[in-house]
């Protein structure tokens, strides 16, 4: 333990007391400046070095936004379901609907894409697709003449929630023979 020389007013310890300070003048500011410009340099490098870490990084991984999109209509998730499915060419998703909000991306294939009421679209190998909690798909369809490959991320409220509840079947234009039947 450091102790104190009381006799002459100045203290023998590592941090000094006023009379030391002003006694030893510029000497303690000359001994101080470089260890901050140390320090700075140092805190600099390492910020340097992580920039420089995300920059190589960036340049070997491509980010791409496939969806963005509010979730409709607002829901405490709670837990999330991912599953990948594949439909055999001329296979037809029964009219359904999700209890929850469900999106997901195709693999490969094409899938002919539509929610109730609004324009069909043609989903692509790359393409997203986002469909709201409790709104009716009109058409889910698999359109192309090869495998249809999607993933769909269901964002649940509980981890036992249904991901899917299959509707009446009404016939409507251009949709194929085949039927695609699912479990709950």
């Amino acid at each position: 333990m450091d102790k104190l020389n009381i006799t002459n007013g100045c203290c023998r310890t590592r941090l000094r007391c006023a009379p030391a300070r002003r006694k030893a003048g510029r000497s303690a500011i000359i001994i101080m400046k470089p260890l901050r410009i140390a320090i700075v340099s140092f805190v600099c490098c390492l910020s340097l070095s992580a920039e420089e870490s995300i920059q190589s990084l960036n340049n070997s991984i491509k980010r791409s936004t496939l969806l963005a999109t509010d979730i409709s209509p607002a829901t405490s998730v709670t837990s999330a379901k991912i599953q990948q499915i594949t439909m055999a060419p001329g296979v037809s998703a029964p009219r359904h609907l999700h209890p929850c909000p469900t999106m997901g991306v195709v693999v490969e294939g094409e899938i002919t894409f539509q929610i109730e009421g609004e324009k069909e679209k043609v989903l692509k190998a790359g393409d997203a697709f986002y469909e709201p909690a409790n709104v009716k798909i009109a058409r889910f369809d698999n359109t192309g003449k090869k495998h249809a490959t999607f993933v769909v991320h269901y964002l649940l409220s509980k981890a036992d929630q249904p991901t899917i509840k299959i509707l009446k079947e009404e016939k409507h234009q251009n949709k194929p023979n085949k039927t695609l039947h699912t479990n709950p």
